[in-house]
């Protein structure tokens, strides 16, 4: 019964990010998703014990009685596409039914800006953390760079365009920079 209710919240949370909730509560179901897909993916050091180490969903069975290894990464995949989702351009045009009003071409606000540069921070420390999910993370804040381009020049709100720009620059640098070592073989054609 535990598992089922700690799924039920996760699925709300995955919900919350794109749905049309307030965006304080969309910031906190951002972060969650970026946390459990950190616990729920393997680490760098696949499974290496030491002081330092942090959960690694590799050093359960596959047998465990109650989660899966494998079932917790297909978990993962799916909130990780959700929190990437929030950075994809609204399709149909900002405020259009079923637009994302979280992505970069939205009109933004200043608790808009915060919610996209949440999302951005998230994918980026996915991506560095994660380095089997680094072009993942590179798509999807790769295609919010795009979208913030036209929204620079759409916008009223420069100050807020130019923080998210800064966001996406800095989190695609995180990328690239963190591409060498573990990761290389990962970041090959970004």
């Amino acid at each position: 019964k535990l598992w089922e209710a700690v799924k039920s919240l996760l699925a709300a949370a995955a919900a919350a990010v794109s749905a049309g909730h307030n965006d304080a509560l969309r910031m906190h179901a951002a972060k969650l998703l970026e946390q459990v897909v950190l616990l729920f993916t393997p680490a760098e050091d696949e499974g290496a014990l030491t002081a330092r180490t942090e959960f690694n969903v590799s050093l359960l069975e596959e047998t465990h009685p109650l989660v899966a290894p494998s079932a917790l990464m297909d978990l993962a995949q799916g909130y990780l596409g959700k929190l990437l989702a929030a950075l994809e351009p609204p399709k149909g045009g900002a405020g259009a039914e079923g637009g994302n009003d979280l992505a970069v071409g939205a009109p933004p606000t200043a608790a808009r800006s915060q919610l996209l540069i949440t999302a951005i921070g998230a994918a980026s420390r996915v991506g560095t953390r994660r380095p089997q999910l680094l072009r993942r993370c590179a798509e999807g804040l790769s295609a919010a760079s795009s979208g913030a381009a036209r929204q620079s020049a759409q916008d009223d709100s420069r100050a807020a365009a130019g923080s998210v720009g800064h966001a996406l620059q800095n989190a695609l640098i995180a990328l690239i920079k963190g591409s060498r070592g573990v990761q290389s073989p990962y970041s090959r054609g970004l």
